[in-house]
């Protein structure tokens, strides 16, 4: 197969792999204003869509990288391969690249931030849950007593309880 060919293959790998970036980067400020609204619906068909898009970028990775080991013998990477191409060629690459990687740390950046959005929700939940239980389950300690339960989970000596109550 002609080098033209396979760079004209390359370039509309990349420039679908751009796109399905570009989606990841919309997807992916739904769900950051999802997981701020607790929108679990959003959320759910975000996580969906952003996992259909990860299988194809996989798949785009792949035949990305297959391409450019038909062309050059070293280490599959589309930079060194640029450094290669003729001029007419080697600029479309490289308008290319730069947006893929503009994408890549957009997604990047906002995974980031999602990141620790879902922490602080844990962070919420476990602290919501250790409330409920507390309230639940109120411990002599509620009602007086120096202590609720040992740590091996028996009631102290009655001793140790108000009477107050």
């Amino acid at each position: 197969m002609q080098d033209k060919d396979i760079y004209n293959r390359l370039y509309h790998i990349l420039e679908d792999e751009s796109e399905q970036y570009r989606h990841s980067v919309s997807l992916l400020e739904q769900k950051k204003t999802a997981l701020v609204h607790r929108d679990m619906n959003t959320l759910h068909s975000v996580d969906q869509a952003l996992l259909t898009l990860v299988h194809r970028v996989r798949q785009l990775e792949k035949a990305r990288t297959g391409l450019i080991q038909e062309l050059c013998s070293e280490m599959p990477r589309l930079e060194l391969l640029i450094q290669t191409m003729p001029p007419e060629e080697s600029s479309r690459f490289t308008l290319i690249r730069q947006r893929l990687l503009r994408y890549m740390n957009d997604a990047g950046a906002l995974n980031k931030e999602n990141k620790s959005l879902l922490d602080l929700s844990i962070h919420w939940i476990q602290e919501t849950v250790a409330i409920l239980a507390a309230a639940l389950n109120p411990s002599a300690s509620s009602y007086g007593a120096r202590s609720a339960r040992k740590p091996n989970g028996d009631m102290p000596p009655s001793s140790t309880i108000s009477r107050a109550v």
